[in-house]
């Protein structure tokens, strides 16, 4: 286990050391040649963990010479940020002893200053001495280390192959619904492509049941086939061991000694001839990777006999590459119910699903709820409890265990063995990403913006062409969604994950590793008493207030990496001696005060500060002295203007404020600057304003408007727009603002070519669509409130060839009969009308590819001008939700409104879901009462 972590964490580390060699001064060659020294040494030991990879299971030798190698690569990557910020410190940063250097000069005065000083250069050499003494007893012990285990585990799924079909339970409905959706013939197609081999991807979590499912189906098809077999891929597959395989299980006979000297061309030739002729069924269990489905499906034909392949994985792009005719289907798998859940549980246990003793029925259900529906995790803990008998207490303790710090007992060794494969599997670069998460309470929501951030900061995320950091870091996050790794939680209108939520018996396996590997600390997940390690790199925090972590805390604060604090302490740490501190994150930290910032000037290393939802309201000058510094995050608190001397912080990259912010000039000179929130254009001076137009790499920028108030900024609207066109790589306008006309937009006459999200909020609004919206190719998200909608501002945005999101709100009910044009909005998936308008006519082929509708009227607005709503056209749409305006009507019309939408929705050949809520008082209680009849 540690040897996976190891080897990544070398990598890192290896990575750092070139670096720094290249970019330090000519004039630093003595230290330059100890550092590659060190970097030779332990490019030797990474690739000794690459090719040998040496027993870790628990041999203690392995365990020891692991732990003392992760160690002083530690104190290696230590030494290299302290010497960085001491180079960055000026002359007399060294002296200082490397923890607490000054400001000064830079580099190049640096450098000339410290090699005429003979005392720090020896002490330089001398401590890259200690390090390379350390390096080379490390490099010597690991001859002397056990080879790998002869035989591997067995494979935990083996036990869903060869179990009793009786005990899965939930699988009934599934089963079923994809014995329909393999046997189901394309009625609306010509026989050939009806009788075309058909790929079903069962995808989901390790431990969902996806083995099991897919061998249930297996068992209820089977027979209509003439010939079946089940081939076991794995993540460490070998091409021609998986053909070989296939061809014994199809039982294709041929000499064995002919077989020997095939080649996988051979193979796949043998195969494919047999299955040519055959109506076949296949199942590729646990494909790990698009390269292994490529070389396999070469030897599945294309025949014309109905055959289907079904194929289960963990990988959501793997699911949907093997899925990649129209006619294949990628079918997730869900948790089973909680019905389901106790009929397993409870069977298991007490032999049937209604012998739960009484005083067992609460935590067993507390129990099951953090299993989540997961048949592997149920059986892991039913088995665990089945041999503790029926004490309650028993039982709250492993409840208790369950999100804390699991013991390592056999029985759960199975599900940890399933997330160690998972986790072995993780490219590199996501394993410190994926620990990383162990920092976060049990069960809390997770914000990628603020994950990614923080990965940023620690150097997680590798700069890659074409994309920024943060771009990098959303793939990261939505690789490890896309592995099953971590749960989404919401979704943005674009339906990339905004969030996302750790399981339970995840979460307990990341906070084991992690405590394994000296990567991250969580008090409140342990308690100080558990915790060995001396030097601890990274420290959350959590409601701790029983626990003494002074001493903690105090021995490792010069080694820490990040310090985080969930909910409020008892006492706050000092900052003083964090020389090494990336990441402080003190969000929603209720106790936190602006004393505590006194010595914020000594962390040169930090690169994320949060304090978002605390009482701060200023910040101290000392925040100069960070000049690494690259997120700010000052939502929630009470501070409204940034003094002068933060545009000096020239890497800050992220400044986050829902205040109505005032910015100091200077601020464009801030050239890294990718996010800014909020900007108060009119309380701002106009020379800051047209210095936004210099953040030329600003993408994302809030902005408040509010042009009631009394100002004297003559000419702040063609500035504002001028700096506007000027930011060529913005994708993202927001305006909030109190209840005024946004009319600055009519003076921005060029088009932001970039731009794909627009939104006002509803307490401004709009004259009219600008023209200047026809010229934004990129534009996918418009949410906005115009004074009156007209089909000709219908007719502009239904031509953005983008547009898959639109919110659109009119201040005044429409005089115009309004109509979504023919072949109009044809990318628009989700589409938004708030208002009180009353036709609304949806011309065929229009929308081709919408798939929710929220329309909102007024009850006497529709009667008024007749109400006529028709939406058959809408061939994809999925869910129609309906606001009822009822205020003023009686219960007569409010039914006949209610009657002409149902009418609507039964019209639609698909029957989509729908949702009717109505808002607003009735004439009358006669009516009132009635209207809530209706309603329920």
């Amino acid at each position: 286990m540690e040897n996976s972590f190891m080897s990544a964490m070398l990598k890192s580390l290896l990575s750092k050391m070139q670096s720094l060699v290249e970019n330090e001064s000519a004039k630093l060659r003595e230290v330059n040649r100890g550092i590659a020294s060190l970097r030779a040494e332990l490019e030797a030991i990474h690739e000794f963990l690459l090719l040998k990879a040496p027993a870790e299971a628990d041999d203690r030798r392995t365990k020891a010479w692991l732990k003392e190698l992760r160690e002083v690569s530690y104190d290696i990557e230590d030494y290299i940020d302290k010497f960085t910020a001491a180079a960055g410190a000026g002359d007399d940063g060294l002296d200082a002893g490397l923890n607490k250097p000054r400001h000064g000069k830079g580099m190049v005065a640096w450098t000339k200053s410290l090699l005429g000083r003979a005392s720090t250069s020896r002490r330089i050499a001398r401590d890259i001495q200690d390090l390379k003494g350390r390096v080379s007893q490390v490099s010597k012990q690991r001859d002397r280390l056990p080879g790998a285990p002869a035989a591997a585990a067995v494979d935990p799924r083996i036990h869903a192959l060869y179990g009793e079909v009786s005990r899965f339970v939930g699988m009934d409905g599934p089963r079923d619904e994809l014995v329909e959706l393999l046997l189901k013939q394309e009625e609306d197609e010509s026989s050939e492509s009806a009788a075309r081999l058909k790929v079903v991807s069962i995808v989901g979590f390790a431990g969902q049941g996806k083995t099991t499912l897919a061998k249930e189906v297996c068992s209820a098809i089977g027979p209509q086939f003439d010939c079946q077999a089940w081939v076991l891929v794995s993540q460490n597959y070998n091409t021609r061991g998986i053909l070989t395989e296939l061809l014994h299980k199809l039982q294709i006979q041929d000499n064995i000694e002919d077989q020997v000297k095939w080649d996988e061309r051979d193979l796949i030739n043998k195969i494919r001839g047999y299955l040519q002729i055959r109506r076949y069924l296949l199942v590729l269990d646990d494909i790990w990777s698009l390269e292994s489905w490529e070389i396999i499906k070469l030897a599945l034909p294309m025949n014309s006999f109905c055959s289907r392949i079904i194929i289960t994985t963990r990988i959501q792009s793997v699911a949907k590459s093997c899925c990649s005719h129209w006619n294949d289907i990628v079918y997730e798998i869900r948790p089973l119910s909680m019905h389901d859940s106790r009929k397993l549980f409870h069977t298991r246990i007490f032999g049937s699903e209604d012998s739960c003793p009484p005083h067992l029925v609460d935590v067993s259900d507390k129990i099951l709820k953090k299993c989540s529906g997961m048949p592997l995790a149920i059986n892991s803990i039913s088995s665990l409890l089945a041999m503790k008998g029926h004490s309650k207490e028993q039982w709250l303790e492993v409840d208790n265990s369950i999100g804390k710090s699991p013991a390592e007992t056999s029985t759960l060794d199975s599900m940890r063995q399933i997330l160690y494969l998972s986790y072995c599997d993780l490219p590199s670069h996501l394993k410190a990403c994926f620990l990383y998460l162990s920092v976060f309470p049990e069960d809390h929501v997770i914000t990628r913006d603020r994950l990614v951030m923080r990965w940023i900061a620690e150097g997680f995320i590798a700069e890659k062409p074409g994309r920024n950091l943060k771009e990098s870091g959303e793939s990261y996050f939505n690789e490890l969604i896309n592995r099953s790794m971590i749960q989404p939680v919401h979704f943005g209108y674009d339906g990339q994950p905004q969030d996302c939520r750790v399981h339970d018996l995840v979460h307990d396996f990341i906070v084991s590793m992690s405590n394994e590997e000296n990567f991250a600390v969580s008090l409140g997940d342990q308690e100080p008493a558990s915790i060995s390690h001396h030097k601890i790199r990274r420290l959350a925090l959590k409601n701790t207030n029983e626990y003494h972590f002074p001493d903690l805390v105090a021995q490792s604060q010069s080694h820490m990496r990040s310090l985080t604090i969930f909910g409020s302490l008892g006492s706050i740490p000092s900052l003083q001696n964090f020389s090494l501190l990336r990441v402080l994150d003190l969000e929603d930290c209720q106790n936190l005060r602006s004393q505590h910032f006194r010595e914020i000037g000594g962390l040169l290393q930090l690169r994320y500060l949060n304090i978002r939802h605390t009482s701060i309201s200023e910040l101290p000058n000392e925040i100069l002295a960070l000049q690494f510094l690259e997120t700010l995050d000052l939502r929630g608190t009470g501070l409204k203007e940034l003094q002068a001397n933060v545009v000096q912080l020239h890497k800050l990259a992220f400044l986050l404020c829902d205040n109505r912010l005032r910015l100091p000039e200077g601020i464009g000179n801030m050239k890294t600057l990718h996010l800014v929130s909020q900007f108060d254009v009119l309380r701002n001076k106009v020379a800051v304003v047209e210095e936004l137009g210099n953040l030329t790499n600003l993408t994302e920028l809030v902005i408040w408007w509010s042009p009631n108030m009394d100002s004297k900024n003559v000419g702040i609207y063609e500035r504002f727009a001028s700096s506007l066109y000027r930011l060529n790589k913005l994708q993202s306008l927001t305006i909030n603002g109190s209840d005024s006309s946004v009319d600055l937009l009519h003076h921005l006459y060029h088009p932001i070519q970039g731009l794909k999200k627009f939104k006002i909020n509803e307490d401004c609004y709009l004259g009219r669509i600008p023209k200047w919206f026809r010229s934004l190719p990129n534009l996918s998200y418009v949410c906005v409130d115009v004074k009156e909608i007209k089909n000709k501002d219908l007719r502009l945005l239904a031509s953005l060839p983008s547009l898959i999101h639109l919110s659109l709100s009119s201040r005044v009910v429409p005089t115009e009969h309004l109509a979504i044009c023919s072949k109009g909005f044809l990318v628009l998936r989700e589409f938004h009308l708030h208002s009180d308008w009353a036709n609304l006519t949806f011309e065929p082929e229009s929308m081709p590819e919408i798939e929710r509708l929220f329309l909102a009227f007024h009850v006497l607005a529709a009667e008024k001008y007749g109400f006529s709503i028709s939406i058959e056209s809408l061939k994809c749409l999925k869910k129609f939700d309906i606001r009822i305006n009822t205020e003023g009507a009686n219960a007569s019309q409010v039914k006949a409104a209610e009657d002409a939408i149902k009418k609507a929705a039964d019209s639609h050949p698909n029957t989509p879901m729908l949702s009717i809520l109505t808002l607003g008082n009735l004439v009358d209680n006669e009516g009132r009462d009635e209207a809530k009849k209706l309603v329920n």
